[in-house]
């Protein structure tokens, strides 16, 4: 199916019957579980018991995950989602966030989701990196396969080593397309080996890597499941013409599209936009605000730069530096107002009259409250081209600048307002 870790998506499965528990206390899943497990008690405040279920064992480890608390009638929200409701998706992922990989595995993997070439072929070399591939060897261990003797050599176990690199034949295909390695390399694990080829290649020779192992694997299966055998120079020459049709047509598709990057826009006469982003640096828990104010002529009517504090997350931080320019702007006096953001996940909420669930639920109350009296307001949508002044003054609160300004902002933020008013090509 794909899945890297198994367990831990099954964990995540468990983890939605415990947010039905928590969100639906009144169900009949909730009362069963109630009066088996927890009778006296709460879901969050019950123990796992001495002769527990395997699936209350492990609905339960979603207690060990933390779930965010508003200040609006005690809703708990999941922090996962930018919905604020838990999903699967985001419980599996936030499991595999946790898991413990080396810097030499993340920069391995990094460099595998960054190679150019078909998606399918990504895919393929991220499992062969996992040995999630059906090898003989892997086949033999989940008592599928007996002979595990490769087909090609019949000498050897057909490991993922072996099929990928050691074969006498997988060999010869390598040294004909120039991809050579140390004999020393020769008895590391496939993981190892293919990572260090990606460190000594250029990005051009790692696309040729990926689709060789992709190559040869598909020439594998056709001889072990159709009975068609590629000899060496056949494979070498169907590897080369992938590789330059690929390259061809990726040419000629970025030839024909017309990349328009889109700068910031005046708001009409009579408005006021105002434009905020935030600067957030989870390692130290720290997050500032940068915001600010310009008229239809692309004037700086007021700019600000304020420390947010407390870090949560990247979401809350994008809604308080919003918040805090609506601030800013009603004690200046505008009330005709368009609020810009680049977040549009954050638009959308504001634009909408729905309760929100999320995490920043309580800075979405606070900014329609602010703003509920305006006779003119609205919620607009810029990507970060468009942001640039913005994004600019919450990156100088990183140097410790904060502070307000009327009518002015600071110089290295009038240098992106100059550059942010005009739509050009890229």
């Amino acid at each position: 199916m794909g899945f890297r870790d198994l367990s831990k998506f099954n964990i995540s499965l468990l983890a939605k019957q415990a947010w039905r528990i928590i969100q639906n206390p009144t169900s009949l899943l909730a009362k069963t579980l109630r009066a088996r497990y927890y009778p006296n008690t709460t879901f969050s405040s019950s123990r796992l018991g001495a002769n527990p279920s395997y699936t209350w064992r492990n609905a339960t480890d979603i207690l060990s995950i933390v779930l965010p608390e508003s200040q609006l009638h005690d809703k708990r929200v999941w922090r996962g989602e930018k919905t604020g409701l838990y999903t699967v998706r985001s419980g599996y992922r936030m499991l595999l966030n946790e898991s413990h990989l080396s810097q030499a595995e993340k920069e391995a993997f990094r460099s595998v989701w960054n190679v150019q070439c078909p998606p399918k072929i990504r895919i393929f070399l991220w499992k062969s990196l996992w040995n999630y591939l059906p090898t003989l060897q892997n086949l033999h261990h989940k008592r599928i396969a007996i002979n595990t003797n490769c087909l090609r050599c019949n000498g050897n176990t057909e490991s993922i080593e072996h099929v990928l690199r050691d074969c006498p034949f997988t060999h010869h295909v390598w040294q004909g397309l120039g991809v050579t390695w140390p004999a020393n390399v020769d008895s590391v694990s496939y993981f190892e080996w293919l990572s260090w080829l990606f460190k000594q290649q250029g990005v051009h020779s790692r696309e040729l890597i990926t689709y060789t192992v992709w190559a040869i694997w598909t020439a594998r299966n056709k001889h072990m499941h159709e009975g068609k055998f590629q000899n060496v120079q056949s494979l070498i020459t169907y590897i080369l013409g992938c590789v330059s049709e690929y390259k061809s047509c990726m040419q000629s598709q970025g030839s024909c599209q017309l990349q328009i990057e889109r700068r910031w826009s005046p708001p009409p006469e009579g408005y006021t936009k105002r434009n905020a982003d935030a600067c957030c640096l989870p390692a130290t828990k720290k997050a500032f605000s940068g915001f600010v104010l310009r008229n239809n002529q692309g004037k700086v009517l007021g700019s600000g730069i304020k420390n947010q504090r407390n870090f949560v997350s990247v979401f809350l931080s994008e809604a308080t530096a919003l918040k805090e320019g609506v601030k800013f702007a009603l004690n200046l006096g505008f009330e005709n107002l368009i609020v810009e953001s680049d977040s549009r996940t954050l638009i959308e909420k504001l634009e909408v009259n729905n309760a929100d669930a999320s995490e920043i639920r309580t800075v979405i109350v606070d900014i329609k409250h602010l703003v509920r009296d305006l006779p003119h307001i609205r919620f607009s949508f810029s990507p970060r081209s468009g942001n640039k002044a913005a994004h600019v003054l919450a990156s100088l609160g990183k140097a410790g600048t904060e502070g307000f300004w009327v009518g002015d902002a600071p110089a290295p933020v009038m240098h992106a307002i100059e550059a942010d008013r005009t739509v050009v090509p890229s």
